[in-house]
């Protein structure tokens, strides 16, 4: 696996976190592996999608383009995020009271952070595909642009009202740019269902491991119990990386 690292808004240090529910903390820890989810399956329905003036100048962008091509561009980008796979992550010092309503569903939940650094580090090279690390930007959609020339562009962008994400980007692209007619006949062998799974070292990966702020203490207790068993099968050390939630701190008068 060749990993592209490009971030531009952070350093090295930087913290990310990943907010999960249980279930998903669990798989993650029981496969040693990040999940990369098909871009199509994302709740956001502008994944992927061009600015209006971007559109608006795409016949002068690629005046050495034939016209059947052209023609269908637009197709194509619209396809195109069945061939795109991301794994999200949050940059911030600091926890976030809002990550933690707008991921969970109940109370039973796991923030895990780590820094850029160590995601790099934790990442096994078990592939030869090309995986990408990348800051989202945040635009106007009405009124900016961006380079269109590299497809993968669409999926390094979103709207301004997606801000507060300060999102870091997995990405993995299933394509070259010269298979448009490819992906427009829909091959099944470049589409992978759902997703995939790419290896990580659980011990670089985590630094810590947070419980929602309004979880009950027996919560608490099993993520414990439950790590420690995890520790002896890998010989790695994640039940004493456990913490409480700052944001269940009793507040001082």
């Amino acid at each position: 696996m060749s990993i592209q690292y490009k971030v531009d808004n952070y350093d090295d240090e930087q913290k990310i976190w990943r907010y999960m529910d249980f279930t998903k903390f669990i798989s993650l820890i029981e496969s040693s592996s990040l999940f990369l989810s098909r871009a199509d399956f994302m709740s956001d329905p502008y994944e992927g999608s061009y600015t209006s003036i971007g559109k608006s100048m795409r016949k002068e962008l690629y005046s050495g383009v034939s016209d059947k091509v052209l023609n269908g561009l637009e197709k194509v980008h619209e396809k195109i995020k069945q061939y795109v796979y991301l794994n999200c992550w949050h940059a911030n010092n600091y926890e976030s009271a809002a990550m933690w309503t707008l991921y969970l569903k109940s109370n039973e939940g796991i923030a895990i952070q780590t820094t850029l650094k160590d995601l790099q580090q934790s990442l096994v090279n078990t592939d030869g595909f090309i995986l990408n690390i990348r800051d989202v930007k945040y635009i106007d959609y009405i009124n900016d642009k961006f380079d269109e020339t590299n497809i993968l562009n669409a999926f390094l962008y979103k709207r301004k009202s997606f801000e507060h994400e300060n999102e870091v980007r997995l990405l993995r692209g299933l394509f070259h740019y010269s298979l448009h007619e490819e992906i427009l006949n829909d091959p099944d062998n470049l589409i992978m269902e759902g997703g995939f799974n790419i290896d990580v070292k659980l011990d670089t990966l985590i630094n810590n491991i947070y419980i929602a702020p309004d979880a009950p203490k027996w919560f608490h207790n099993i993520v414990i119990d439950i790590l420690k068993r995890y520790d002896k099968i890998y010989n790695i050390n994640l039940s004493t990386r456990v913490k409480k939630s700052d944001l269940s701190n009793d507040p001082m008068y």
